[in-house]
């Protein structure tokens, strides 16, 4: 009877031997997850962004009349030519310039510029950038409004932008779906 105590006691310590291996690939393999959905979520962003560059009029039509996106050179000129003229600060000039899009165009004949963050799963600091940079733009003394755009948003930050006036261009509500549906894990 001891003999079998032992001999089971030792198949056990095997068995526990062989769930620490798997354990510990387990979270290998979750971080490797990790690491790759980080790095789909950026190609994705990037793809909202260059979507929404190219089709100025058929996104940002509705909040401004002929909306003209800059390009990125135009952008940074745009910025510094800020601080040139003492209209912001080097390090906020900056700040704007790591929005995702500066759009211009006209509101009933006035000037108008719309800051965009591009994300495809847009969540509450987007909003918050969005509002800050527009913010910028309006201490500058340009009429300017926060915009945040994508596939889809977290419900937090689809309050978030109604109760700070950034305005929202959400994929799947303009297909008519539920901008906060979708996969979770896009989020």
């Amino acid at each position: 009877m001891t003999e079998f105590r032992t001999e089971t006691a030792a198949r056990f310590d095997r068995v526990d031997e062989r769930f620490d291996r798997v354990d510990e690939r387990l979270g290998y393999v979750d971080a490797r997850g990790r690491r790759t959905n980080d790095s789909l979520g950026i190609l994705k962003g990037n793809t909202m962004e260059e979507r929404y560059r190219g089709r100025s009029r058929t996104y940002f039509g509705e909040l401004l009349e002929q909306p003209v996106t800059l390009s990125i050179a135009e952008f940074d000129e745009f910025a510094a030519q800020q601080v040139t003229e003492g209209r912001l600060l080097p390090a906020e000039a900056r700040r704007l310039g790591r929005a995702d899009l500066l759009v211009r165009g006209t509101v009933a004949g006035s000037p108008k510029y719309l800051v965009v963050e591009a994300s495809w799963a847009l969540n509450q600091e987007d909003v918050e950038r969005a509002a800050d940079r527009a913010a910028l733009l309006r201490k500058a003394g340009h009429d300017a409004q926060g915009v945040v755009a994508g596939w889809r948003i977290q419900p937090a930050a689809l309050d978030l932008a109604e109760r700070m006036g950034v305005a929202r261009i959400i994929e799947r509500e303009l297909d008519g779906l539920d901008p906060t549906g979708g996969d979770d894990d896009e989020l």
